[in-house]
């Protein structure tokens, strides 16, 4: 087939061995790049797309168009015959098999050449989305009105009147998503790249006034290495600047968010009769409208001494306006006291670097390192808009019972998610009860504290992540061995807080409370006394193996291997495993406020693969 022939003549063309563009576009060894070429196995389509982008062609022309077989749909490989044979334009229009009339995808490209040097894609589309999610337990009957029919059985009123009956439930919803979305590409003699794209989506689950919005994105590269300047730079392969701007929506809460829909409210008396109460279930909002996010990045990709030293260096800069959630509002003039609605800011930048590095590169050996390290710094910037005003904090993060613990956190205006808010400790006084600084850093008793006397006592978001990955493969053999690490980040001790306390439930020995043998009282209180140090650096997995290749009819490859998974973590963390904590979202350092949690597990995993 052309598509395979294809694929072999352009690797060839640009000197990559199997191995090599097997590791470019996801497959584990040349075997299967082999196969490929040789027509033997087929491709998914997703796969079309990476080979497309590792051998620097289109995937029109990876495939050339004269494959009928290509496309699915009859009507659509009609469709694409009329115009494979017109210079000036190209068609691809991807017919998944499943696709049914409520998930629709159509997609046209365009491809234009002006002279030599001047290249222009166009692509436009439109999409359609319906969604309905029901459910239904449990029976009813007697019903005040059939006009819900079975969508409601709540709403009977038999399970409610005889004893033992069990409480019943059902529901239905369903959601619109339309999209209409183009993109044009520029590129002058590889040089100097362009890109403009545009969606405009309309949702059912916003409200009657912005239904719609609208989703502009550009961007712009400078390839360096084509310039003339760089021509006797024999180590720099590929140096490109490029800077892009977007704009994002978006759409992911519960249907029905923006208007006044009814529930019952369970039964009222009425002339020695009780009768089903009706009435609206919130408060509408028609100018719920999309969140958006405006995403801008800047970056310079490189590939150094004949690709053996390839990376990316990124800056980006994200701000999120319009955050959708609950907002309290007054009573009246509205029915309750809480509006969904949009409302908030929230910041975030940093920097993304990723490098991969071929330190050694024989014919028995090779050795690939890959790493990628992230820096993360936000903070919500606004929790008003024209319409609400807000608090200058929120409290974040409601620990488990018992004892009412309260908030862990604090979200506030101006500052970095995950903060601590906290009493500072300050000892155990005689009778093994806390001590606590106030306001004034004067040594009080635990139960003369108020919210004034906490602080900020740490931060649970990690300043620094960073992964690390190293590959050797000599001859046969291959040992790869994985690893990441979280920096700049206190974690608050949940299994302390909630098991390592004689006043709490469940331990009944002293030997069980490590360090706090001598705290007897004040079960649950929330105090930096248990926010420590959560930096960590983690041997994630460690594998072995070996390939065995066979010019057999019937045996092409036999692979031995073992893995071992969660090896070791390195840190001065005192409680357990500090990986099982979330470090994002909007409660980082915590367990959610969760006292439960599973142990961290050490995995060993032997296999056979073999390729026939």
């Amino acid at each position: 087939m052309k598509l395979y022939a294809n694929i072999k003549a352009l690797r060839e063309k640009l000197e990559l061995s199997q191995e090599e563009l097997a590791r470019q576009v996801g497959y584990k060894d040349r075997t299967s790049i082999a196969k490929i070429e040789a027509g033997k196995i087929d491709i998914p389509q997703s796969k079309i797309y990476a080979f497309a982008k590792a051998l620097h062609v289109s995937p029109e022309e990876l495939m050339g168009l004269n494959n009928d077989s290509y496309y699915i749909d009859p009507e659509v490989a009609e469709y694409a015959n009329k115009l494979k044979d017109n210079p000036d334009m190209r068609l691809l229009f991807d017919a998944a098999e499943d696709m049914s009339k409520d998930d629709i995808d159509f997609v046209v490209n365009l491809n234009w050449q002006l002279k030599l040097n001047h290249h222009i894609k166009a692509m436009m589309g439109y999409s359609y989305t319906y969604g309905m999610r029901q459910g239904l337990a449990g029976e009813n009957k007697n019903f005040n009105s059939d006009i819900l029919t079975w969508n409601n059985l709540g709403a009977g009123e038999w399970s409610g009147a005889e004893k033992g009956r069990t409480d019943v439930s059902s529901y239905k919803n369903d959601h619109k998503l339309i999209g209409f979305f183009g993109r044009l590409n520029y590129c002058y003699a590889n040089r100097y790249i362009a890109s403009l794209s545009l969606r405009h989506e309309g949702s059912s689950r916003f409200g009657k006034n912005h239904k719609w919005g609208g989703f502009p994105a550009f961007s712009l590269g400078w390839r360096l290495s084509k310039e003339k300047a760089f021509e006797n730079i024999k180590w720099i392969t590929d140096l490109k600047l490029r800077y892009d701007f977007g704009i994002t929506g978006n759409q992911d809460f519960d249907n029905y968010l923006s208007l006044s829909t009814y529930r019952s409210f369970g039964e009222a008396p009425y002339e020695d009769k009780l009768y089903r109460v009706w009435g609206p279930n919130r408060n509408p909002n028609p100018d719920l409208r999309w969140e958006k996010g405006y995403n801008q990045n800047i970056g310079i990709d490189f590939s150094l001494f004949h690709d053996r030293v390839n990376g990316s260096v990124n800056y980006y800069h994200r701000r999120q306006t319009d955050l959708l959630g609950n907002y309290s509002v007054s009573v009246p003039p509205n029915l309750f006291n809480e509006t969904y609605t949009n409302v908030g800011t929230l910041k975030n930048r940093g920097w993304e670097v990723d490098l991969t590095v071929i330190p050694l590169y024989t014919p028995n050996l090779k050795w690939t390192i890959e790493g990628n390290a992230y820096t993360n710094y936000n903070e919500f910037s606004s929790f008003s808009n024209n319409t609400y005003t807000g608090q200058t904090f929120y409290g974040s993060c409601m620990m488990d019972n018992p004892g009412n613990p309260g908030y862990l956190q604090r979200i506030e205006v101006g500052k970095r998610i995950g903060n601590f808010f906290t009493f500072r400790y300050a000892g155990i006084s005689k009778d093994g009860n806390w001590l606590i600084y106030d306001k004034n850093n004067l040594v009080i008793p635990i139960d003369k504290g108020t919210d004034d006397d906490k602080a900020v006592t740490g931060n649970g978001l990690p300043k620094f992540n960073m992964a690390l990955n190293n590959r050797i493969t000599w001859k046969n053999m291959d040992i790869s061995v994985a690893m990441r690490g979280v920096f700049g980040f206190d974690i608050f001790d949940v299994h302390d807080f909630y098991y390592g306390l004689q006043s709490g439930l469940g331990n009944v020995t002293s030997n069980a409370f490590r360090r706090n043998a001598y705290i007897t009282k004040g079960s649950n209180v929330i105090s930096d006394y248990f926010i420590h140090r959560g930096d960590y650096w983690k041997i994630e997995s460690l594998t072995i193996g070996y390939t065995a290749h066979f010019a057999k009819k019937y045996l092409e490859n036999l692979r031995v291997y073992a893995s071992a998974n969660n090896l070791y973590t390195f840190t001065h963390f005192p409680g357990i495993d500090p990986s099982l904590y979330q470090v994002n979202g909007l409660t980082p350092g915590t367990l959610g406020g969760r006292s439960a949690y599973y142990p961290s597990v050490f995995q060993f995993v032997w296999g056979l693969q073999v390729i026939f």
